[in-house]
């Protein structure tokens, strides 16, 4: 009798390009992609997969301040949010205070205690 050890399955995850906030993947295989602890995909086929959460340099800036502001929305969030992180990088404005926001004429959002 001659025994082999199993052979693990090889999947494929094939990046194919980045458009807006997402990446489009082509994957086949069996395969489960994880993104902040949620299951996103799963399975063959292709995926548009969202990125605004991969810090990129100016997201380094997020760091630094506790608050970003949305121009757009004129809401403000705490920077280590989702919601701070999916701000389009041209309309964050950054703040060490919540004052300061206040006074720049942002309103907190209900993510800010």
């Amino acid at each position: 009798i001659i025994e082999t050890a199993p052979q693990p399955e090889i999947s494929l995850v094939q990046l194919k390009k980045i458009t807006g906030d997402s990446i489009e993947t082509n994957i086949s295989g069996p395969v489960r992609i994880l993104w902040g602890g949620e299951k996103l995909v799963e399975g063959d086929g292709i995926y548009q997969i969202p990125i605004p959460q991969i810090p990129t340099e100016n997201d380094l800036k997020l760091k630094k301040f506790p608050y970003v502001g949305n121009a757009n929305t004129n809401k403000f969030y705490p920077s280590t949010s989702q919601f701070a992180r999916c701000t389009a990088v041209e309309n964050r404005r950054f703040f060490e205070t919540k004052e300061t926001a206040i006074e720049a004429g942002f309103i907190p959002s209900k993510t800010v205690k």
